[in-house]
């Protein structure tokens, strides 16, 4: 959900923490991504963004904050400090859930591919109800 609502790139979306999220206003505040297994800064400048999430997004993220004790330093998906594995774990285990499922396979990344076209209906419609 954070994928595609947001937009994020795989690293942005695994380098998140708990302080990144802001539950009051619904704000996800990407300022970091994982390269090569490492926090690094993000791929360029325009990166560094806060992207507003739709509250059913947000509620789902509260759900998984309550799952377990957390520290606000502690990454979103992964265990406490440690981020999950990008290339390795998260590829894993989105392509066993998208063949239980049994839904067309794609890729990670395409669910930021995904957002823009979501982006690009919204705007569409908006027009379209505006006229």
């Amino acid at each position: 959900m954070v994928l595609f609502y947001g937009g994020l790139r795989k690293g942005e979306a695994l380098a998140l923490t708990w302080n990144d999220i802001d539950f009051d206003n619904n704000i996800i505040d990407i300022n970091k991504t994982v390269y090569h297994g490492r926090i690094t800064s993000p791929k360029n400048e325009s990166s560094v963004r806060k992207i507003k999430m739709p509250q059913h997004t947000m509620n789902l993220l509260g759900e998984l904050k309550l799952q377990s004790k957390i520290k606000m330093d502690y990454v979103v998906f992964g265990a406490f400090k440690d981020h999950i594995a990008a290339h390795t774990t998260i590829d894993r285990y989105f392509h066993q859930y998208i063949e239980q499922v049994e839904i067309k396979r794609i890729r990670i990344h395409d669910f930021r591919h995904s957002h823009a076209s979501y982006l690009i209906s919204l705007m569409t419609f908006r027009l379209s109800v505006s006229v």
